[in-house]
């Protein structure tokens, strides 16, 4: 009788410690780049304003704003905030009206090896 029971429960075990592992691993970022569009008139001097203010948001690694095309151009992680709510997060700091024009996937870095 003892010996039945060896088997399944060593592989419930196993089993139960697979799942245990599984469910903690670190999510990796999912790294996207949002082209937002500012609808707000802004100048050359708000430009330091808009890239510290954004920058502050959760999930954003870097902020490039394009003064001519009046675009922010932001690289985000997509698995801590969606883009939609990254342009309400950018309208809430910076009081600028924003609109999101596109997202694609961020380009990965390459060693210079």
């Amino acid at each position: 009788m003892k010996r039945s029971l060896t088997l399944p429960l060593f592989a419930f075990g196993v089993l139960a410690f697979a799942l245990f592992l599984t469910a903690f691993q670190p999510q990796l970022p999912e790294k996207k780049v949002g082209y937002y569009v500012i609808e707000s008139p802004f100048c050359s001097g708000c430009v330091a304003g808009i890239r510290a203010t954004v920058g502050e948001i959760e999930g954003v690694e870097a902020v490039k704003v394009d003064v001519e095309n009046h675009t922010i151009i932001v690289t985000f992680d997509a698995a801590t905030i969606t883009p939609e709510a990254l342009a309400d997060a950018i309208v809430e700091v910076s009081t600028f009206k924003v609109s999101l024009k596109d997202v694609k996937d961020a380009p990965e870095k390459t060693s210079g090896r």
